[in-house]
């Protein structure tokens, strides 16, 4: 399958203290995706810096495959 959107090496640091550490996945067309973890874990950071919100990330890059 063709990936959609390619999350690369995605860190994210807010004060010195970092909510996300290296992040790594694809998202091939035709797949449901789910993301759970703890309260605090970063899955809302996560869903901002790949929708594009707010700020870009540390380092790391989300990538847009279009057809």
């Amino acid at each position: 399958m063709t990936a959609l959107i390619t999350v690369e090496n995605l860190c994210m640091d807010f004060g010195g203290k970092r909510a996300l550490n290296n992040i790594n996945f694809e998202v091939a067309e035709g797949e449901i995706v789910g993301i759970i973890g703890r309260s605090g874990s970063g899955k809302t950071v996560l869903l901002h810096l790949i929708r594009g919100v707010d700020q870009p990330p540390t380092s790391g890059r989300v990538t847009y495959h279009v057809a």
